[in-house]
C-alpha cells in the first residue's frame, strides 16, 4: 500500500487524466467552458479513484478506522457528480436543451450531508467495531441517485444525438454505450467497482470524436466545409442532388459596412440553408460566399420545393442567394456539380435582370 502502489493499479487511468489534461489546455476546437468542466471532472475522477483505493485499504483493518466511513461518503458523492460532469462535456445541459445544472444537480448535492453523516445516523450505511459495513434503512439511496443520473444521461444524449448527421450519431452513440454497458457489468459483477476509469475512456473518446467533427465544420456559419464536401461528394448515390448556392451582394455588404456585417450576413443565409436542408440533406460553405447542398436521397420535386421554401424565408431577411440544382443520376459527381453551378449563374443572371427591369 502506497503511492507507487497506486500509480501502478491505477496507471492507465491516470495516463488518460493526464491526456486530458493537456488536451484541454490545446485543443482549438473546444470551447472554453468545456475546457474548465473537463478540469474539475478530472480532479473528481483522481478524487474518487484515490478514495476507492485507499478504502480498499481500510477495508484490512481489523478494527474500524474513522477514514474508511469518511471515504465511503466521498465515493457515494463523487460518482453522481462525475457523471453530471461528463453530461456537461458530452451534451452541455445549460445549453442544448435548456435544462439548468443547477436543477439535475440538486438529488446529488441534498445527498452529501446524509452520507457524511450516516455513519452516526445510520440512515443510510455504517460500519460497525468490527470493520463490518451495514446498511441502513435507505441503504439503496446512492444507487437511486446513480440510476437516475443514468436516466438523464440516456435522454439528454438522445437528444444530443438528433442535431448531427447519421455517420456522427453512431460514433457518439459507440461512445455513450460504452459506459452505461460499463457501469452495468461493473455493477453485476464487480464488487467495490471504480467505475471512474470507465468515465475517463468516455471522455477521451469524445474530445478525440470532437476534434474530427469540429475540424470539418466551417467555424463562422457551422455549416460543413469544404474538407468535409469534397469527402461526400466521393459517395453520393444514384439519387443523389446537389444545389449550388452564391450569396448575392456580400462585397457590398463587406465594403459598405465592414466585413463584421459581411459576416453576420453569411451568418443569417447558412442558418436558413441549414434548417432547409436540416431534414433531408447537408448544406456546405464551400467558399467565401459560395454554399452547396447534397441531398442523397431526395426527388427532384423535392428538391425544387425545398429550394423554393429557402427563397422564400430568404426574401423576408436583407439578403438573397442565387440558387441552381441538379440531378446525379447517371452522371458523375463532378460534373453533376458542373450542371448545378451553371443553373445557379442562370438564376443569378435572372435576378439580375428582375432587378434592373
Amino acid at each position: 500500500m502506497g503511492i507507487l502502489d497506486y500509480i501502478t493499479q491505477n496507471f492507465v487511468l491516470l495516463f488518460e487524466l493526464v491526456g486530458l489534461l493537456f488536451l484541454s489546455f490545446i485543443s482549438v476546437h473546444i470551447n472554453g467552458e468545456t475546457k474548465k468542466i473537463t478540469r474539475v471532472t478530472i480532479l473528481v475522477l483522481f478524487l474518487e479513484s484515490l478514495a476507492t483505493y485507499i478504502e480498499l485499504w481500510t477495508q484490512s483493518f481489523e478494527t474500524l478506522s474513522i477514514a474508511r466511513p469518511l471515504l465511503t461518503s466521498i465515493k457515494y458523492a463523487l460518482y453522481p457528480i462525475a457523471l453530471i460532469l461528463c453530461m456537461q462535456i458530452i451534451s452541455p445541459i445549460s445549453k442544448d436543451n435548456k435544462v439548468k445544472f443547477s436543477i439535475i444537480a440538486i438529488p446529488a448535492i441534498i445527498s452529501i450531508p446524509f452520507y457524511l453523516t450516516s455513519q452516526w445516523t445510520g440512515i443510510i450505511f455504517f460500519y460497525n467495531d468490527l470493520n463490518y459495513y451495514c446498511g441502513g434503512p435507505l441503504k439503496l439511496w446512492p444507487y437511486v441517485v446513480f440510476a437516475f443520473y443514468l436516466i438523464v444521461f440516456i435522454v439528454q444524449n438522445i437528444l444530443y444525438l438528433k442535431n448531427l448527421d447519421n455517420k456522427s450519431k453512431l460514433v457518439v452513440l459507440f461512445i455513450l454505450l460504452g459506459p452505461l454497458v460499463g457501469v452495468g457489468i461493473y455493477f453485476a459483477t464487480v464488487q467495490n467497482a471504480d467505475y471512474s476509469p470507465i468515465f475517463a475512456s468516455t471522455i477521451v473518446l469524445y474530445y478525440t470524436f470532437t476534434y474530427i467533427y469540429r475540424a470539418g465544420i466551417d467555424t463562422l456559419t457551422g455549416l460543413y466545409n469544404r474538407q468535409s464536401f469534397y469527402q461526400d461528394m466521393r459517395h453520393l448515390t444514384k439519387k443523389a442532388a446537389i444545389v449550388s448556392i452564391d450569396m448575392n451582394e456580400l462585397k457590398y455588404y463587406n465594403d459598405t459596412f465592414g466585413h463584421y456585417k459581411g459576416d453576420e450576413a453569411l451568418k443569417a443565409v447558412s442558418d436558413v440553408l441549414l434548417s432547409g436542408c436540416k431534414e433531408h440533406g447537408k448544406a456546405y460553405r464551400v467558399g467565401g460566399d459560395e454554399f452547396v447542398i447534397i441531398y442523397n436521397n431526395l426527388c427532384e420535386s423535392d428538391v425544387i420545393k425545398n429550394v423554393e421554401d429557402m427563397k422564400n424565408i430568404l426574401s423576408q431577411t436583407d439578403y438573397s442567394c442565387a440558387f441552381g440544382h441538379a440531378m446525379k443520376e447517371e452522371k458523375n459527381a463532378h460534373d453533376t456539380l458542373i450542371e448545378a453551378d451553371e443553373a445557379m449563374y442562370k438564376d443569378k443572371k435572372n435576378m439580375k435582370k428582375e432587378r434592373a427591369s
